[in-house]
């Protein structure tokens, strides 16, 4: 079976999305709308966006990272599609990744066990380079909002502002992934791209049949 997407590649994601709100997904990624954004995703950006460029700080500095690259793309094929994924520091001698975070929400293993996105990136690596560290360690770096003093008349109060900052607390996992564990999530992506497929080949079956009924309409009215 072919499979038709709404982009050129298959992504974590675009999986992940698929998962929690299809909705959301038709509306990203059919309509091109564009996607919503929270505080703490625009900071998390940021803070990527410094890793990558190698920009110091007092607690970016702290962090394991592996010399040999920092967003590493990999991309291969699954179910005959490209799948595209970024790891966010990687070892090409070791095949071994690390994944970071942020947010205020607490990170602990039960949570870690739990994230796809590690297994999706082993299979990538694995898929890639033909092998892969059995081992994937999540680094969460704790966020919160900033406070800030404000006065009203004389009182002095501290109140909770709408920006983020890093607290210094650093916590890192470590989650080994089994090859079971890879070959199950390689049959959910590709029973998940045929769900977006038929369902997006409905959706431009559907758009294809209005334009057609409004030519039809304005045929009759000329």
């Amino acid at each position: 079976m072919k499979l038709i997407l709404p982009r050129d590649h298959f992504s974590y994601s675009q999986y992940n999305l698929w998962q929690q709100n299809k909705n959301q997904y038709r509306a990203r990624y059919y309509e091109n709308l564009p996607g919503f954004e929270s505080t703490e995703t625009i900071f998390g950006k940021r803070i990527a966006r410094m890793l990558e460029s190698g920009e110091h700080n007092a607690v970016l500095d702290r962090l394991p990272r592996y010399i040999d690259a920092m967003e590493h793309r990999a991309e291969v094929k699954i179910g005959g599609y490209p799948f595209l994924g970024y790891f966010d520091s990687f070892s090409k001698r070791r095949k071994a990744i690390i994944e970071y975070k942020t947010g205020h929400v607490l990170w602990d293993q039960a949570r870690v066990q739990k994230h796809d996105q590690l297994v999706i990136y082993s299979l990538l690596c694995k898929r890639a380079y033909k092998k892969t560290d059995p081992f994937i360690r999540l680094v969460w770096l704790e966020t919160r909002y900033r406070r800030e003093k404000q006065f009203f008349g004389s009182v002095e109060m501290e109140a909770q502002s709408n920006e983020l900052e890093l607290t210094g607390v650093i916590k890192i996992f470590k989650r080994k992934i089994r090859q079971w564990e890879r070959d199950l999530m390689r049959k959910k992506i590709i029973h998940c791209m045929k769900e977006i497929s038929d369902d997006y080949a409905e959706y431009r079956k559907n758009i294809s049949s209005g334009c057609q009924e409004i030519m039809d309409y304005a045929q009759k009215g000329s």
